[in-house]
C-alpha cells in the first residue's frame, strides 16, 4: 500500500480504521499518516492482535493502538453500548462480566432471536461426514439439541416467547 501512487500522492481528511484492537500498532500507523485525523473502531476486551513472533510480543506488539490511546485517553473513548449481534441471553455474560451491565440489544427482533432446529438429521449427516466414531451418548452436540435428553434450542426459543 505505501507504494501506491494513490496513497503517496494524497492526504485524506480522515481514516477511520476498523477492528483497529485486533491490528498490531506499526500495521496501524501506515493509514493514519495519509489523514490529518483519525477514528478507531474496535473493543480491546476482544480479540488482541495476533503475534506469533516471541521476539515481537516482548516488544510489545501484542498491544494495540487502540487499547494503547482508549488506556491513556480515556475522555476520547466513546463506547458504543447497542449491539446486533446476540440475543439477550448470549449478551448477558458478556455483559456482566465485560461491560457492567452497559450493552443492550439494538431491537427486540435481536434480544429474541435464537436458533431453530428443524431436524436433528444433520447430526447424524455431520457424523458420516466427519467420519467421527463418537458416542452417541456421549455426544455433547445431540446432547446440547437432542428433546430426547430433555434440552432442546428450538424448545428453548419457544419457551422464551
Amino acid at each position: 500500500m505505501h507504494n501506491s501512487a494513490l496513497f503517496s500522492r494524497r492526504k485524506f481528511d480522515y481514516c477511520i480504521v476498523d477492528e483497529a484492537s485486533q491490528i498490531t500498532l506499526p500495521t496501524c500507523l501506515g493509514p493514519l499518516r495519509f489523514a490529518d485525523k483519525f477514528v478507531l473502531v474496535g473493543d480491546h476486551y476482544q480479540l488482541p492482535p495476533l503475534v506469533r513472533s516471541r521476539a515481537a510480543k516482548k516488544a510489545g506488539l501484542e498491544v494495540s493502538l487502540f487499547r494503547l490511546l482508549s488506556e491513556k485517553h480515556i475522555d476520547c473513548v466513546v463506547d458504543l453500548t447497542q449491539q446486533y449481534r446476540m440475543n439477550e441471553d448470549i449478551m448477558h455474560l458478556s455483559n456482566e462480566l465485560i461491560y457492567e451491565g452497559k450493552l443492550v440489544c439494538g431491537s427486540e427482533e435481536v434480544a429474541k432471536r435464537c436458533l431453530e432446529i428443524p431436524s436433528y438429521r444433520f447430526i447424524d449427516d455431520l457424523h458420516i461426514q466427519t467420519g467421527d466414531e463418537c458416542d452417541r451418548v456421549s455426544c455433547w452436540l445431540e446432547y446440547l439439541i437432542s428433546p430426547r435428553y430433555g434440552f432442546s434450542v428450538a424448545k428453548f426459543c419457544a419457551a422464551q416467547d
